[in-house]
């Protein structure tokens, strides 16, 4: 049994440029006519490609033919990159060897998006893909919608050559633009979850199997979000146990309440899991490798297999045939900051949560507070938001808590302690007896304590929101204008009925907010993916799915990052109608959806005033 174990057991009785003009008139004014006379066509391309080189308008993806596409397969001979017009944004090429022998340079896509979808090539791999013949810069490309390795897929563009990356990149820009306004009218809403409920929990995959369980979360660098939880399996008294690192945003997480979790998911099979090939214990990683599901993608073991090199990378920024060598292992023997840099763990770091419960909390004057009992958690982001200080009490009797801004706490290292800028006299003042916490679901309560403590939660600070909130914008990526509506095909609509195997999660894309999907296997033995609707939307409605229910579905018949799915207009449980499309498949949810609504309220009190 893990130390944390033993802690966690102890704490259970406790609770539950400015630019200067100086040339003179007649100057400028020759200036100005003989740059209007003289601008020649590179200029006018990056004019043009400042806008926005890589949206579906631009005059680059503009030369995508989707008439014209090819089924191509070859080996990577090297990656690097290019610009779809001067200054824009880096975007990544291949260099790959097909089967006759030719080599083609292969353009993907903005080198953010590529990162963003966990997908890395490496001189050796195995491709397929498929994409259309281009000119580009006096030269044929390959410009791919497409890219298979091994068992995973990089959507690029859609059937139609309509890049995907727009929705992923731009959506995120819009939804910023919205955060300031809504926080300040209360829309935004944590979802609060104790990180001590978290670890210990059971994580199943996607056939309902268990995998592990939680043995710890690792926050980022700025300790201001959960990176990945560590999840352990196999192994007897702490021998021969498998460590491996989810990232946050893989974890499907069903709750009722801080502190009670229904379910812990990941959407790969046993199969798959088995495969991974974990982490050593003794070195935990600073964060999780993108390719993950993918074992031997990171350490060239996946090339070793196929009589390849080992794996290099391309260094952002660079240019064709320049590539970054392998990294060697120094961590033995190296100093703090070349192991850091090499993205391992030090035992001073206290990243791991496990490691600052339990913290001794004192203030600038030395004074011993008390201890840090846990930290609550947005869920949705995994971003701290609280935490929990004990003090008083003797033999684990009188004890007594307070509740206050993770950023109010400082970690000290060195010291492996927690400060924070307070007297016992200010945390007597807003402390409680277990079985009488204050209510963290009121959102006054919350951004009340943050006050006390002069601080400004995260939502506040960076104009945040994220999701569908009541009342507010929805998502980009989740609106019927965004990329992710467009796989739906009316003309595919079908129905059927099933059992749901097992309840997930996923993204329309990626730093989209969470949906929901439920893994069905229909009457005539089929197991498919069904895509639900944003997480917050179906929690909205009041319909909660379990494994083993029996449920109707209709819904279009499409392709989701290459895998068949079927995008759900209307699922029937056994005494409820959960309704997420109109019959033209536009989202219920969102400003359509919602005026949708509105209309239909407004006929009904004229018809029944």
């Amino acid at each position: 049994m893990s130390s944390h174990s033993n802690h966690k057991e102890r704490k259970m009785s406790g609770r539950r440029r400015m630019v200067f003009l100086g040339a003179g008139v007649a100057a400028m004014l020759l200036s100005a006519l003989t740059a209007q006379g003289q601008m020649d066509g590179s200029q006018q391309r990056q004019r043009e490609g400042s806008q926005d080189p890589w949206s579906a308008q631009s005059q680059y993806n503009q030369k995508f033919n989707a008439d014209q596409c090819e089924r191509i397969e070859g080996t990577v001979q090297g990656v690097g990159t290019f610009q779809p017009a001067p200054g824009a944004e880096t975007g990544v090429l291949l260099q790959v060897r097909t089967q006759d022998g030719r080599t083609q340079t292969v353009h993907l896509g903005p080198q953010r998006y590529v990162q963003q979808q966990g997908m890395r090539f490496s001189e050796g791999d195995r491709i397929v893909l498929a994409g259309a013949p281009a000119q580009f810069e006096g030269r044929e490309v390959i410009m791919a919608s497409t890219v298979q390795m091994d068992d995973k897929t990089l959507q690029l563009r859609d059937m139609q050559g309509r890049p995907r990356w727009t929705g992923a990149m731009q959506g995120r820009q819009q939804d910023m633009a919205g955060r300031a306004g809504q926080a300040q009218t209360g829309q935004f809403q944590p979802q609060l979850l104790d990180a001590d409920t978290l670890v210990g929990q059971e994580v199943k995959g996607r056939n309902n199997e268990t995998l592990g369980r939680i043995d710890d979360l690792v926050l980022n660098a700025d300790r201001d979000k959960v990176e990945y939880a560590a999840v352990t399996s196999g192994g007897l008294l702490g021998l021969g146990t498998k460590y491996v690192a989810v990232p946050w945003d893989e974890l499907a997480i069903r709750h009722t309440d801080r502190d009670e979790i229904q379910s812990v998911t990941v959407d790969v099979t046993k199969d798959q899991w088995d495969r991974i090939k974990g982490f050593d214990s003794g070195r935990w990683p600073a964060r999780a490798d993108p390719n993950w599901r993918h074992p031997g993608a990171a350490d060239g073991e996946a090339d070793r297999e196929r009589g390849g090199a080992p794996a290099r990378e391309s260094l952002p920024g660079t240019t064709q045939g320049e590539y970054r060598p392998p990294r060697e292992d120094r961590t033995e023997g190296a100093d703090r900051q070349q192991r850091q840099a090499l993205g391992v763990l030090e035992d001073d770091d206290y990243r791991r949560v496990t490691q600052i419960d339990g913290m001794p909390v004192r203030n600038p004057q030395q004074e011993n507070l008390g201890t840090i009992e846990d930290i609550v958690l947005d869920l949705r982001e995994g971003r701290p938001v609280l935490s929990v200080v004990q003090f008083g009490g003797v033999l684990g009797l009188g004890l007594q808590y307070a509740t206050v801004p993770w950023p109010a706490l400082e970690i000290v290292p060195d010291l492996k302690i927690a400060r924070i800028d307070a007297t016992q006299e200010s945390l007597d003042a807003i402390a409680y007896v277990a079985g009488n916490e204050p209510d963290l679901t009121q959102m006054g309560e919350v951004e009340s304590l943050y006050r006390r403590f002069n601080e400004q939660p995260y939502w506040q600070t960076y104009g945040y929101v994220q999701g569908a909130s009541t009342g507010g914008q929805i998502d980009h990526a989740w609106s019927a204008e965004g990329p992710y509506q467009r796989n739906f095909n009316p003309r595919q609509i079908t129905t059927l009925q099933g059992t749901v195997l097992s309840i997930g999660a996923f993204r329309p894309a990626p730093g989209a907010p969470l949906g929901q999907n439920l893994t069905v296997r229909t009457e005539e033995g089929e197991t498919i993916v069904v895509h639900v609707g944003p997480q917050e939307y179906v929690q909205q409605q009041g319909i909660d799915f379990n494994t083993g229910d029996r449920i109707g579905i209709t819904g279009s018949r499409t392709l989701f990052e290459g895998d068949e799915i079927i995008m759900a207009t209307e699922i029937q449980t056994s005494d409820r109608t959960l309704q997420l499309r109109g019959r033209d498949g536009l989202p219920l949810w969102g400003s359509r959806g919602q005026m949708q609504r509105e209309q239909r309220e407004m006929q009904r009190e004229q018809r029944y005033p």
